[in-house]
């Protein structure tokens, strides 16, 4: 039986969730996101303070780190030209 008990234990599709701190809500995220948009330029730190100041939630800068590096794509406004490599290598070189 105990047998039994150990090869169910093992192989059954149920897995508990690990325990431990679940992270920022989905609203706090969609914040950091915002803000990114808003000012692509800023980074972790300033919108870490930013929203900290702002609606008075202690934020590290690795939360705002996390929370952007799942949901955050950057605008590809810059990436329609060629790069600096290939604009150099299509330059004629004067003799």
């Amino acid at each position: 039986m105990l047998i039994e008990r150990k090869y169910r234990r093992l192989f059954s599709s149920r897995h508990c969730a690990q325990p431990g701190p679940q992270g920022p809500s989905t609203a706090l995220i969609r914040v950091i996101v915002e803000i990114k948009q808003r000012n692509p330029r800023f980074g972790c730190l300033r919108s870490a303070f930013i929203i900290s100041s702002t609606l008075g939630i202690p934020i590290g800068k690795d939360v705002v780190r996390r929370g952007l590096a799942g949901q955050y794509r950057p605008d590809s406004s810059f990436g329609g030209g060629p790069s600096w490599l290939s604009f150099y290598y299509h330059v004629p070189v004067a003799t």
